[in-house]
């Protein structure tokens, strides 16, 4: 914990590299994309939500794809909760689009 202390010292604005860590698994695994390009106060990332609707074969299969979709999101609350942690003051605007299959986190400091 002592680490990452040192590594988000600056409180001026957002460390975009810490916001990069903490989501790497979307950033790296699901190809979401970061929009870090308004200033250190504003970051943003576009999450590609899984699919839950399509067809099973059976209930069981209905059921084990429900709860990795919970788990899905379970991991990105646990995602949101760190960087509350860390900035206790930050913004969160969270917006699903269903239209597009994305889930919009924008962090900014108040």
């Amino acid at each position: 914990m002592k680490n990452l202390r040192k590594f988000n010292e600056s409180k001026d604005g957002l460390d975009i590299e810490y916001l990069n860590l903490i989501f790497s698994d979307f950033i790296d695994d699901d190809g979401a994309q970061v929009d870090s390009s308004h200033s250190k106060k504003v970051w943003a990332i576009f999450i590609r939500e899984p699919k839950l609707y399509k067809e099973y074969n059976s209930i069981e299969e209905n059921i084990k794809a429900i709860e990795e979709f919970k788990e899905y999101f379970l991991d990105i609350k646990t995602c949101i909760d760190r960087v509350k942690d860390e900035y206790p003051n930050v913004f969160i605007t969270y917006s699903p689009n269903m239209y597009y299959d994305r889930i919009s986190i924008s962090f900014s400091l108040k």
